[in-house]
């Protein structure tokens, strides 16, 4: 309980992706995998049984225990079977979209994610209709490890996103609009893990571009690129596999393949398409590959033999053209960054590079003429212009001018967690003491990987290895299993250890020596002892997988 918002309930919940499902379900765990399931589940009565299909039914078990059931009729990838069970309330934004959350979220969620209807609306009169029926968001606990997780009819997000200003709707709109790139259409294997990811986040996107404007989407592009480049670099180099469409994964576990790569350099790809295509044709492309491809699992070979023949009929005076100028074997096989100058490239963008420039040229004797400008900022345009000062820090940014940039704009207390978690990481590298106590209470309020991994890499390569190590003893019965195992590595390797000289979080089981990552111990995504959650699992029987 102390690792959710009530502090009152326990509250189980699974995550199976990529390969994990093996952990509770009997099943060929693989994304081609595709299942339809009915579940009972026996809960106690204080507790709300969320799974990823329909209720079909509710009623007392005993004095004490409900039952539950559930059922999908309509095909999901393994990965996709999801349970959560915890003191949850429910709210309905419209007749087909709820919000699930426990009490002290539940209001402010509701607030937050008052336009998600809207979003599902354009998304499905941009591609197809919307297969799925219901559609619940659910906001986990505080220790969940993930933005979102597009478990059909059983979204989960962490509770990062309720920001107060709406500023992290985008996730909530990824999530939304995996019920077509992924969740209905989906990869063969996490080899081609793009298909979900970089197409979803290409139409995550165009609903930002109706919510908002091109320049807004754009500047997502601009920044997501910058964390992808960034990764490429200091995860794996350009030249590796893994910094390319296919990583070719092999024996590894999947997860060591997971970065932002099939996010970014996949939705690249997408827009390079659009470029050649224009944007009309894009939407009937689209919309032909899900009626084509419905309820089926594909690989890169696959689509690009749809794409090729779909071109081909529907450009037949120019697509030999088209096709050899999308150079889709250069884009999903080699590794680095994009091969083509894609020019996404704005004024927005330009404006906040421009105001970070001016602050460093002043040297934190004077501020810019226009520097209010940045109040006006788009979100993602306030993420450049943080980002920006972190390519020149600790040199010439330092603890001074930040202390300066900071007085204009208090961005170490700043709404968007993006922000707040880019400038924490400008500031422990730069030595700008002020930010330590906030990141230090940030990373016991939250365990989102996105957010604690890069924080405790920044204090590592700052040589604040004790620092890290103090934080990281003090929250380590908080986090996830999953990043707990990913941040301890940061802290040993800082300190010059290995895993078998530190211990396991209370209540999860050690890694083995040999393997810190083995999902035995990565993804046992519970938010209570062990135990218990293996007793409150019990009591699910699944039926009828296929």
């Amino acid at each position: 309980p102390e690792q959710t918002a009530g502090k009152a309930l326990p509250f189980v919940y699974s995550l199976c992706q990529m390969n994990f499902c093996r952990d509770w379900a009997p099943m060929m765990d693989t994304p081609s995998q595709k299942i339809t399931f009915d579940a009972t589940v026996v809960a106690p009565k204080e507790v709300t049984v969320i799974m990823s299909g329909t209720e079909t039914s509710k009623a007392d078990y005993n004095d004490t225990h409900s039952v539950t059931t559930y059922e999908a009729n309509l095909k999901i990838p393994s990965y996709q079977l999801s349970l959560a069970v915890g003191g949850l309330e429910r709210v309905a934004l419209s007749d087909r979209l709820f919000v699930v959350a426990e009490p002290p979220y539940l209001e402010a969620a509701a607030r937050e994610f008052e336009d998600l209807p809207a979003a599902l609306d354009f998304s499905e009169d941009y591609l197809t209709p919307y297969i799925w029926g219901a559609y619940s968001i659910i906001v986990m606990p505080p220790s969940f490890p993930w933005g979102g997780m597009e478990h059909v009819n059983a979204n989960q997000v962490s509770h990062t996103l309720i920001a107060g200003d709406k500023s992290m709707l985008k996730i909530a709109i990824h999530e939304i609009t995996h019920s077509w790139f992924g969740n209905d259409v989906g990869c063969k294997s996490w080899n081609h893990f793009w298909i979900n990811e970089g197409l979803n986040v290409f139409m995550e996107r165009k609903v930002l571009e109706f919510f908002y404007s091109k320049d807004y989407a754009a500047i997502d592009y601009f920044t997501g690129n910058t964390s992808m480049v960034e990764q490429m670099d200091s995860w794996y180099g350009l030249d590796d596999p893994y910094s390319s469409l296919f990583p070719d994964i092999g024996d590894d576990d999947p997860e060591n393949s997971f970065s932002d790569v099939p996010y970014e350099k996949g939705s690249q790809f997408l827009y390079y398409i659009e470029s050649l295509i224009g944007m009309d044709a894009m939407q009937r492309m689209l919309q032909d590959y899900i009626l084509t491809f419905t309820q089926q699992a594909i690989d890169a070979t696959e689509f690009k033999s749809f794409y090729e023949s779909w071109v081909m009929d529907t450009f037949p005076d120019n697509a030999t053209d088209i096709i050899d100028m999308t150079m889709w074997d250069v884009w999903v096989y080699e590794p680095g960054v994009a091969p083509v100058d894609l020019g996404i490239r704005t004024d927005a963008i330009d404006e906040a590079i421009l105001l970070a420039d001016e602050y460093v040229a002043l040297g934190g004797e004077d501020r810019p003429p226009n520097y209010m400008d940045y109040f006006d900022y788009y979100p993602s345009q306030m993420v450049a212009f943080v980002q920006h000062l972190k390519t020149m820090t600790p040199d010439p940014v330092d603890a001074n001018l930040l202390a300066f940039i900071d007085m204009d704009y208090n961005i170490t207390f700043a709404v968007n967690p993006e922000v707040r978690t880019e400038w924490f990481q400008v500031g422990i590298r730069a030595s700008y003491d002020t930010v330590l106590e906030p990141a230090y209470k940030w990373m016991g309020d939250q365990g989102r990987i996105a957010f604690v991994r890069p924080t405790y890499r920044a204090l590592a390569e700052s040589d604040k290895c004790d620092m890290a190590r103090a934080w990281f003893d003090e929250y380590r019965n908080f986090y996830n299993s999953y990043v707990f195992v990913r941040v301890e590595a940061i802290v040993n390797e800082c300190e010059g250890l290995t895993s078998s000289e530190t211990q396991a979080p209370t209540g999860s089981p050690a890694p083995p020596a040999d393997d810190p990552s083995s999902p035995a111990f990565t993804r046992v995504s519970t938010s209570v002892p062990l135990a218990l959650a293996t007793l409150m699992i019990s009591t699910c029987w699944l039926t009828g997988l296929l």
